[in-house]
């Protein structure tokens, strides 16, 4: 891992409070519109097809 990844404020941030930053924006987007502003046309599909990466650390 290179110094610039362990310094970047993603990385030493809790995880804890990056979901409670990322819940909070959501909701906030949600409640403003400007989520649907941005991705509401996936509202209307009836199916999304894409792909899902699981990253998995061990120590």
């Amino acid at each position: 891992m290179r110094i610039a990844e362990l310094t970047h404020p993603v990385a030493t941030t809790p995880a804890a409070l990056r979901d409670d930053q990322t819940a909070k924006q959501l909701r906030a987007d949600l409640a403003s519109g400007a989520w649907d502003a941005g991705h509401g046309a996936l509202r209307d599909q009836s199916a999304f097809i894409g792909s899902l990466r699981l990253i998995v650390g061990h120590p």
